[in-house]
């Protein structure tokens, strides 16, 4: 986990896992960056593991700082957690974008990648998809 600070902000940027065994020391860090900025850039493309209390982190911390007048962005990249976030439907509660903002409030719109991967699953399956209980197998 690596923290920097530009124009305004502050990035935290993860890499390797975010799950239950270190959501504390990234909670920790995004309540750091928060004393010191009211933008907070969380970075997880180098991110390679996520679980649902990492998700939950992440929206709690955005609704935390966004109630408190602040703004947390939430880089997700086209990577596979990306497309992760938004299949769990992360990105209708937070602000999930490809790119880190580059100073200017438009970058922080752009719709995701992850969002047309996830949308293109939900055209295959728009139903949802699920599992048949084992007497209806069959076998």
């Amino acid at each position: 986990m690596r923290s920097t600070s530009a124009e305004g902000s502050v990035q935290v940027t993860l890499s390797g896992e975010l799950d239950i065994a270190t959501v504390p020391e990234v909670d920790r860090a995004l309540r750091r960056a928060w004393a010191t900025s009211d933008v907070i850039v969380l970075d997880l493309r180098k991110l390679e593991f996520l679980d649902s209390s990492g998700a939950h982190l992440i929206m709690d911390s955005h609704s935390r700082i966004r109630r408190a007048g602040g703004r947390l962005i939430t880089v997700g990249g086209a990577s596979d957690i990306g497309w992760l976030l938004t299949l769990m439907g992360v990105d209708r509660v937070v602000e999930l974008v490809d790119q880190p903002p580059s100073g200017d409030s438009q970058a922080a719109s752009t719709p995701t990648a992850s969002a047309a991967k996830a949308a293109a699953v939900y055209e295959l399956f728009p139903d949802g998809v699920s599992a048949s209980p084992p007497s209806q197998l069959p076998y």
